[in-house]
This record gives C-alpha cells, structure tokens and sequence, in this order.
C-alpha cells in the first residue's frame, strides 16, 4: 500500500503539469543529447573496427602506372605477404542529369571466392559482356534500376553498358560523402573494352599486420625494380581514409557541449525544487506540526525529485536511442557498414540512469535538506508579498529607483523585484549566462574559421585548380590546359600528407617562381631551383613542433622518409586540419614520393579574367577538354573550394548551434519557471496593483521587465566568462578538429545581447499572460 508522503509526492508532481513537464524536458534534453552521442560514436568505431578486420579489406595497396607485369607473382613471393592480387581499375566519366559523376570500375578475372572486395549481390545477376555491376549506393547519385543503360565516358570515347545487377560491398564508402560511384566488370571485358594492356592496382593481404610499414616500403623497393611505377599507396585498413579522427573529435566536442546541456538541467531542476519549496513553506510547517520529522519531509521530496528524473530518463532513453540509431544508419549507409550492428549496451543504460535520476537527486539533496529544515514557527509566519523584504532588498530598490527612476513605474517594480528571491535569482541567471556564453564560443568559432578560409585561400592566387586521380607529367597536359581558351597561367601543385614527431603535416610542392602561390615568407628565404633537401615550416607548425630556420626535420610516409632542413618560415593555413604545412618545390615533393620531376598531382589555373561568370565558364571549358584525355580530372573554382570549405564548416557549425538551442532551451524553462513562481507568490502584489488602477498590461510590463532585466544581467556576465570560455573552446577544437586562431568579434556580443534578450523575452511570454489576466478578487482572496 502506498504511504502518504509517497502519495504526496506524486501529487507534487502531477499537480503543477506544466512545470513538471518543462522539467522533465530538461532532464530528458541533457540525457538524449549525452545517449545519443555515447550511443552513435561507440557504434560508429565499433562499426569501422569491424569493417577493417573482417570484410576482406587490403593491408597494403598500390596505385601503379599500367603494367604488363605479373604483379601479384611478384608480391605473392615476397616475405610476410599472404595474398596479392592484381586489379584493372578505370576511372571513368558517367553521365548523368546534372552533367557527370565519376565512376570507377575494377576489373575482376573471377567473382567467386575473393579475397579482395568480398560483396553481396542484392539483385540482379553476375555481369557478362556490356554488362556493369554498381554498387547499391550508386543510386544516391541518379535514380536507376538493374536493366538500364548508363553511358560512360573514357577520353575521347562514349561507350553504353548495361546494369546487370546490384551488389552492397562493406567498406565503400557512399559517393554522396566521396563524389565518386564504383562498379565491378568482367577484366577480360574492361581490358577489352577500354583498350588497356596491364594492371594498375595492387591489393595484398599479410600474414603479419603489425609489420605493415616495414613491408610496404619493402614491396615498394620489389615494384620499382620491376620497373613498376608506385603513383600512391594506402597502408592499413582504414575505410574513412584517415578522417576517422575527425569525426571523433565532432563527437568529442557535441560531447562537451551534451555536459554543458546537462549542467543547466541541474540549475532548471534546482529552480524548479526551490520553486516547490517556496511554494509549500506552509505545507512543510503543517506536516512537521502533525508529527512528521525532518528526514520524512526530506524523503517526500526527494522521492518528487526521482519522479521527475525518472519521467525524465525514460523519456530521454528512448529519444537518446532512437537519434542515436538514426545517426549510425547515416554512417552505416554512408561507409559501407552492417546496419544490424546497433546494440544498447547495459553501460549505455547504467549511465542514463546515473545522468536522468543520479544527477538530479545529488543536486537536489542540499537545498532540499535547507528548505526542509525550517520551524514549524518559520513556516507558518507569513508568506506572499511580505516575505520578500529584506535590508539587502531595501538597499537594492533604492539602487533601482537611483539609475532608472526615469523609467515607467511599471518598469522599475520589475527591476527592483530581479533579486527578490536571491537563490532563484542566481540560478536563474546562471543558467541564462551559461547559454549566453555557449552562444559566444560558437560564434567566435564560426569567426575563427572563417579567418582560417581566408587566410588559407589568400596564399593560393589561382582561378581554379585541377585535381588528377593519379599524377600526371606536366609536359603531356600542361599543354592541352593551356591550349583552353581564357587561361592565363597554370602551374603544377602538389600535396602530400606526412608523418611527424607532432602529428600530420602537409608537405606541399610549388615552383620556386610562383606567381600564383603567395610567398608570405615571416623569416628566412624562400626556396630556389637548386635546392636540395630543404623546406620552409608554417607558423603553426613551427609551434606546434618547437622548431626553427635552421633545424633538421625528419618525416615519413608509409612508404618513403626524409631529413630535410628547415630555411624559412612561412604564414600557410592550409595544413591548419593537421599538424602544419612544409613548403618545398615540385621537384623536390616528386623526389621524396618517387615520381620523376615533371609529374604533378594537380594544376593551379589563372584566368585572363577576374570576373567570376567567366572563370566558371572556363572552369567547364576546362572539365569538357580533359573528360576528353585519358587524365581523368576533377576541375573547381577557387570559389567552388571556399564554398566546399564553408559548407562544411556549416555542417559542423549547424551541430554546434542545434546544441546551443538545446541548452537555451534549457536556460530559457529555468527562468519561465522563475517567473511562474514570481507570478505565483506576487499575486497580492498584483491585486493591489489591479486595485490602484493598473491595467493588466501595466502588471505584464512589470513580469517583462524583471525577465528582461534578467536577461540583461546574465548577457553581462556572460561576457566575463563567456571570452574565456570561447578561447577554451577554440583551444579545444585546434586539439581535436582544426587548428584555428582566437579571432573574437565584438559584434558578438552585440548577437548575444539580442540572443539572450530574446531568449527572455520568449521565456515571460506565459508568466506574463497569466499575470495579466489575474482578476483582484482573486488575488485578494490568496491565503
């Protein structure tokens, strides 16, 4: 049978049906958003550790130049090496509404027992002659089904082939993240078909993974004696191609700003049990006279708390598991993995239950242990109007009437009644600054990466670039680039990422004579044509690393390492995602990776004219002329790659700010609950106003004005913690995502003024409609 406080309890709960829903909101908003997040980032690292250990993914790969060489004879009889296999793959030009996509085709000599690129046929059959297996994930791309014909080109031919059939292979990833599709043909067919004479991919599985780096530089050394041209390589199992990091670190930061969501849950719930203290002073009185001992009325209200942390927590489980599956399908679909794979582990439940009833209970237990404490006498001595008096009360009114007393009556009642009830004040406000200044950091972060962009693209002077899927020699399509009408100058670019003591770095290849690279050199010299070995560091990297003009570094790839010297220093952002950027010429990044002299990755391009219309225009000049070479290409405007660079940025900014709303959202119930109660409390107040004359828009001007006066404050102090704050929040995101400078904007803080000022005054909306409407009889009537 249940006890009578535990009936109490729940009629506490049920009674105020608003407040108590706005609480469990809250609660449930900070257990979502932390189940969520715990639930999406175990199962997207559970999820990628499965795909690169069990669905037949190379240990090492190779990208070669075609070859007629039996290349996996060669490997297959090299030490350590388990498997090898040799693969044709074309990349093509596939047509399409919008213009085109890339798609790339592997040959395969057999589609049964693989050992490489193990996938499931999903509908449709095996393809014969003219015949093209896609990817399931292809269709993200166009609408298409098994049976149409898709045409394709190659250089300066179209061919048309048949879709036999749909296949789900693990592991690759969706083309909506990588703008290119991928299909499987018969390799006699492909080779036929396109006119090919060799293999240009190398697949090898090893006996010891552990030994990977050490057998790839070995088998490295094999195919160059070979005379087998190595253009790029990929060592370990890695299907987010090293952006894994990334994403964890998105994790990390919605994770912080989850924790940020839940400590404002803990100042609404704390409101939210003052209010309900406050509001039952004189129950508290009437149940210790009758007999009932101070740990009783403790447990009564404790038991209100697990209430509203277990409504709370239920609510937030299911949500929190249901973003948090919504999230991973994403992934999955996206990267190729097993969309079965969701599990609610019983860790996820146990810390749900810690956040949604622990939390709040801890929280809860002192000011309810104050509130309890009371005397029967203390608690039957006068409530309402009066017992907001106080020395320190007096002291602030006549402070109010001293700055503002040129303000409407109705406006200075509210000011004078902000620290009536100094607790609820301060919590109030705390949770209001608290949301001011998550606002402000993720507004200095989106200045702060918009000062990274414009420092990045103000080193490269160039109209467009042109990126190749493999490098090209520069006396084969310098020229054609050339020959295209509206191009001014090109100029081969290379990017290559490297290994450091501190991290990855950028190691990017430039002419000596430059016109189209910003030479920002801050110390030192800039490089020449005779150099050897040599390199300028970037700020950051300099930085980061602790070395300067005249020191030795030393950096590797999987496959080849350096020592190079260190003769300058120069002002580049564009290694600011990794750990910096070393700057070195054409020639010497080709040396270092292998290449001869005159190959190039990319190509930047100037055009003969500044207009933007006209660089597009050439931008598809450009494309329409090397989707007719055999260097299949991918052409973007300098304002394509900004555009590309902010989306991105958007997309992670638009995270952060969903979050902020979150705990504005949060902020924002903490001081509608406040001036519920103000309401509450005050209504002898106001029918004493009502009875003077005050029309109910007099007494709502009174409840605005204390909710906006709040907001004001916390806007001033969320501008004390909130600068730190944001140059902690930077420093965070440079350790985890993007190497960023502190740029801070005073208009920022204009933006959180009418943030939190708006933030309030949503918030007093329902306070100030029900104070409004209060009729005197009522109010006079209260106790």
């Amino acid at each position: 049978m249940m006890s009578p406080l535990t009936k109490k309890a729940i009629r506490d709960v049920t009674r105020r049906k608003l407040r108590t829903t706005l609480t469990v909101l809250g609660i449930a908003i900070g257990v979502t958003g932390l189940t969520a997040i715990s639930m999406v980032s175990g199962q997207f690292t559970a999820g990628l550790r499965s795909l690169n250990d069990s669905t037949g993914q190379p240990d090492i790969e190779f990208f070669t130049a075609p070859t007629s060489t039996n290349v996996a004879d060669v490997l297959s009889r090299q030490p350590n090496v388990k498997t090898a296999a040799a693969e044709t793959v074309v990349s093509t030009r596939w047509a399409i509404p919008s213009g085109h996509e890339l798609l790339n085709i592997v040959g395969l000599s057999s589609f049964r027992d693989l050992p490489f690129q193990q996938f499931s046929l999903t509908a449709g059959a095996l393809p014969g002659a003219n015949e093209i297996l896609m990817e399931a994930s292809d269709r993200s791309v166009t609408p298409f089904k098994v049976g149409d014909q898709i045409e394709l080109q190659v250089g300066a031919d179209i061919y048309h082939l048949r879709v036999s059939g749909l296949t789900r292979t693990p592991a690759v990833v969706s083309p909506t993240l990588t703008g290119r599709a991928s299909g499987y043909m018969r390799e006699s067919d492909l080779r036929s078909l396109f006119h090919l004479t060799g293999s240009n991919t190398a697949l090898v599985r090893l006996n010891d993974y552990g030994a990977r780096a050490d057998t790839a530089r070995q088998l490295a050394q094999v195919l160059a004696s070979n005379d087998v041209v190595v253009l790029q390589s990929a060592v370990g199992r890695d299907v987010t191609q090293g952006s894994s990091s990334t994403f964890t670190g998105i994790f990390t930061i919605m994770r912080v700003l989850s924790v940020v969501a839940l400590l404002l849950t803990v100042f609404l719930l704390l409101s939210t049990v003052t209010t309900l203290l406050t509001e039952q002073v004189p129950v508290i009185g009437t149940m210790k006279a009758i007999g009932a001992r101070t740990g009783q009325v403790l447990r009564n209200y404790l038991t209100g708390v697990a209430l509203y942390g277990v409504l709370g927590t239920a609510l937030g489980l299911v949500l929190g598991v249901g973003l948090g599956d919504l999230l991973y399908r994403f992934f999955a679909v996206n990267f190729g993995m097993d969309e079965s794979l969701v599990v609610i582990s019983p860790s996820l439940v146990i810390t749900a239950v810690l956040v949604g009833i622990g939390v709040p209970l801890a929280a809860a237990t002192i000011p309810i242990l104050i509130g309890t404490r009371i005397t029967v006498k203390q608690a039957l001595t006068g409530y309402g109007l009066s017992s907001g008096d106080s020395r320190r009360g007096r002291r602030w009114s006549a402070v109010m009437r001293a700055m503002f007393g040129y303000l409407p009556q109705a406006a200075q009642l509210g000011l004078r009644s902000i620290f009536r009830r100094r607790t609820r004040a301060v919590l109030t406000v705390s949770a209001l600054a608290i949301s001011g200044a998550a606002f402000l950091a993720v507004q200095t972060t989106t200045s702060s990466w918009n000062a990274v962009l414009n420092d990045i693209f103000a080193s490269y002077h160039a109209d467009a670039f042109v990126g190749f899927n493999n490098p090209q020699p520069s006396g084969a399509v310098e020229p054609v680039v050339a020959g295209v009408r509206g191009v001014a100058r090109t100029e081969p670019l290379s990017e290559t990422f490297v290994s450091t003591s501190w991290g990855t770095v950028s190691l990017t290849g430039v002419v000596p004579d430059s016109a189209l690279y910003h030479k920002n050199v801050v110390a030192g010299r800039w490089l020449t044509s005779s150099d050897e070995g040599t390199v300028l560091i970037s700020q950051d990297a300099a930085q980061r690393s602790g070395l300067h003009i005249g020191d030795s570094v030393d950096f590797h790839t999987d496959l080849y390492s350096a020592r190079w010297r260190i003769v300058g220093m120069v002002k580049d952002l564009k290694g600011a995602g990794v750990g910096g950027t070393l700057i070195t010429t054409v020639a010497q990044a080709n040396a270092f990776n292998h290449l001869p002299e005159d190959y190039a990755p990319e190509l930047m391009i100037r055009s003969t004219s500044s207009n933007q219309a006209d660089i597009n225009a050439l931008a598809k000049r450009l494309d329409d002329t090397l989707g007719g070479t055999a260097a299949q290409a991918t052409v973007q405007t300098s304002s394509q790659e900004i555009q590309q660079s902010q989306g991105g940025f958007l997309i992670i900014s638009a995270v952060f700010y969903s979050v902020v709303a979150i705990i504005a959202l949060v902020g924002g119930i903490g001081l509608f609950n406040a001036l519920a109660m103000s309401v509450l409390e005050r209504r002898r107040e106001i029918g004493i106003l009502r009875s003077m004359g005050a029309t109910g828009r007099k007494v709502a001007q009174v409840f605005w004005t204390e909710g906006v006066g709040l907001g004001v404050v916390s806007w001033l102090i969320a501008i004390v913690i909130g600068i730190p704050a944001a140059y902690g929040f930077i420093q965070l995101l440079s350790s985890v995502l993007l190497n960023s400078p502190f740029v801070f904007n005073s208009v920022s803080m204009l933006a959180m003024l009418i943030f939190i000022v708006a933030l309030a005054s949503l918030a007093t909306i329902g306070p100030v409609w029900s104070a409004s409407r209060v009729r005197i009889a009522e109010t006079l009537r209260y106790e």
